[in-house]
């Protein structure tokens, strides 16, 4: 699975799915630890990112304690700048990540929060990035966004066309915010979960670009 920043990638993972692009390894959880020191661990990276989704129940899944933990033993050595734990933009993960820069402190040397939206309304994600960079004060790295509902009447998605526009309207206010430094719509993947919309795929499952994903490029 690999997701594109222009130039950039990364895979939920500390491993690299090849040449092309600046590679962005994350330590998703305490159970790639193994996969980090052998991979990751010791060698320089421009950015290193750091548990996917700690909040939820089935994603990294971790306390605040557990994570903070794990992040001075093996993100904040690595000499690359620091993304925090990326969380998604719900109350739950807000919160979570509230707690644990409090805990953090100055300590954590985080260069750069990230977070993932899922949702239907493009003036809502735009207000809820002006917030979380009003709340954290800190560049913001988008690493998952799209056209989804996971909230009531899940049987309500956006529509093609729907998804179209926007990401035409997120995109452009991604592109002119200055405190936005990279963003990743979800999901450039051949295989998605199975409660995602894929309408909102930027390659089809044998890895040819859809019109979205046409539209995502040119922007």
């Amino acid at each position: 699975m690999l997701i594109p920043f222009t130039s950039r990638c990364y895979s939920w993972s500390p491993w690299s799915t090849g040449p092309g692009c600046e590679w962005v390894p994350m330590l998703w959880s305490g159970k790639q630890i193994g996969d980090w020191n052998s991979q990751v661990a010791g060698k320089t990276f421009k950015n290193v990112l750091a548990f996917n989704e700690p909040e939820i129940s089935g994603q990294s899944e971790m306390s605040v304690g557990e994570a903070v933990d794990l992040w001075n033993k093996y993100i904040k050595p690595m000499n690359a700048r620091h993304g925090a734990p990326a969380v998604t933009t719900s109350p739950k993960g807000v919160a979570w990540i509230e707690d644990f820069m409090s805990q953090c402190g100055s300590n954590c040397d985080i260069d750069f929060m990230c977070f993932h939206y899922y949702g239907m309304d493009p003036d809502d994600f735009i207000k809820t990035i002006k917030d979380l960079h009003t709340k954290f004060n800190k560049p913001i790295w988008v690493t998952e966004w799209a056209c989804q509902n996971y909230g009531s009447n899940q049987d309500k998605q956006c529509s093609l066309s729907t998804i179209k526009s926007f990401m035409a309207e997120t995109q452009a206010f991604l592109d002119n915010t200055s405190y936005i430094e990279r963003y990743a719509w979800f999901g450039a993947l051949t295989e998605f979960p199975g409660n995602f919309n894929t309408l909102n795929r930027l390659i089809t499952t044998s890895g040819g670009i859809t019109d979205l994903g046409r539209q995502y490029i040119a922007w």
